[in-house]
């Protein structure tokens, strides 16, 4: 996580030209090719983030995206890179966790997100963050 939107969008245009790199040079690495693109776009929201960050809606909306993404990620992660029967298995169990938490989770999380003390961006829907009240209004 980058700690204002001119390093996010540096590191998104650093992944991106990694991946083009990659790209060209290799056949045997396309799927972490997407694996990257899919961390890489993260960055792109946080540089999003960072640049409406006193928009209230558009801030929500950021912070949905982020856990699509998040969730996007870990699927990729498993698809592309497990193989045989530990692939369908750990499908099944996040298919599995992943209802669990639509079900569950997702309609308590607040959807928003603050500046930390470190100066990266605290995201609300890891629990241990859900009951923070936040200092904008």
């Amino acid at each position: 996580m980058c700690y204002n939107s001119k390093v996010s969008l540096t590191t998104f245009i650093f992944g991106c030209i990694l991946a083009i790199i990659i790209y060209n040079l290799t056949i045997e690495y396309r799927p972490l090719i997407i694996i990257l693109l899919s961390f890489t776009s993260m960055q792109f929201l946080e540089f999003l983030a960072w640049t409406y960050y006193n928009n209230i809606e558009i801030n929500r909306l950021l912070s949905k995206i982020g856990l699509f993404i998040i969730f996007i990620q870990m699927f990729l992660m498993q698809f592309l890179l497990l193989e045989g029967k530990l692939k369908k298995l750990s499908l099944i169990i996040f298919a599995f966790v992943a209802i669990l938490f639509i079900i569950i989770q997702l309609p308590k999380i607040n959807f928003k997100m603050k500046r930390g003390e470190n100066k990266h961006l605290i995201w609300y829907w890891p629990s241990k963050y859900r009951d923070w009240e936040t200092d904008r209004k």
